[in-house]
């Protein structure tokens, strides 16, 4: 079965109308990294090896820690960054790890 690394990418931030930051359209906000708990899990029972990187995640981190644990996939809970993780690890000469987009 493949390695995979499940985890989000940190919701990018944009300015509003009046200037405070707030998340980008389409960021997912969700509490703690109950999907990427869930998903890990189901992953891990469909027999897959898991590393759980945790939820909001920055690319090059996601990007180094597919690198070091040499996984097959980064599977992500969101799109949201989901380019910049291609780009790191295109960086890092991994761009063979393929990038998924799992969503409920």
């Amino acid at each position: 079965m493949s390695r995979l690394l499940v985890s989000s990418v940190v919701a990018p931030v944009s300015a509003g109308p009046e200037g405070e930051p707030r998340p980008s359209p389409g960021a997912d906000v969700d509490a703690g990294g109950t999907a990427e708990r869930a998903l890990a899990r189901a992953l891990r029972d469909l027999g897959h090896e898991v590393v759980y990187a945790g939820p909001d995640q920055d690319p090059d981190r996601l990007a180094a820690a597919a690198a070091q644990e040499d996984v097959d996939a980064v599977v992500l809970t969101d799109d949201a960054g989901a380019a910049d993780v291609v780009a790191a690890l295109d960086r890092r000469g991994a761009g063979d790890v393929v990038v998924c987009l799992a969503t409920a």
